[in-house]
């Protein structure tokens, strides 16, 4: 499996996109599992006032519209047969849409330990999640200050990015 300084070279390199999981979980319970595709974008000429650090940099990122997030709080019915059914957390029928952002916090992703991460969590939720997180293997591990329920009774999530090339069009 490429590491994620690997992909991001790749795509920064000869364009295309990567395939992105995020998974989180967090002290009351609930996990999230995030699919979306990112791309490269450069970084901008000037900075914007309040941008996240991800977005100051060379970065990976989905365009908001495709990352979709589950939650293992939403339960869909399933025919268990013989007229039963079961409950399965992380309903396909209760997504919301994010957009994520990575970005390397040194040099230009070869050598950095570190990675820079944006995770944006639309209406209900209206988060920003915004955090480091280290290489590990072929994923980047990182924890959030900022919890991604709505009302939630706990003040950290920790998460785990991981990155998948998607193949060129032939």
């Amino acid at each position: 499996m490429a590491t994620i300084a690997e992909v991001f070279r790749e795509l920064a390199a000869e364009g295309g996109t990567a395939r992105v999981t995020v998974v989180s979980n967090q002290g009351d319970g609930i996990a999230s599992y995030t699919v979306g595709t990112m791309f490269y974008v450069s970084r901008p000429s000037s900075a914007q006032k309040g941008e996240a650090p991800a977005f100051m940099r060379d970065h990976l990122s989905s365009d908001g519209a495709d990352a979709q997030v589950s939650f293992s709080d939403r339960f869909v019915s399933i025919d268990a047969g013989n007229g039963s059914t079961e409950q399965q957390p992380f309903s396909m029928r209760a997504t919301n849409m994010a957009a994520i952002a990575i970005a390397p916090a040194e040099g230009s992703g070869q050598d950095s330990k570190t990675w820079l991460v944006n995770i944006r969590l639309p209406g209900p939720f209206n988060r920003t999640l915004d955090f480091k997180a280290n290489v590990d293997g072929s994923t980047l591990v990182g924890t959030s200050s900022t919890a991604i329920g709505i009302t939630e009774h706990v003040d950290t999530a920790v998460f785990v990015v991981s990155l998948k090339r998607d193949q060129p069009l032939k």
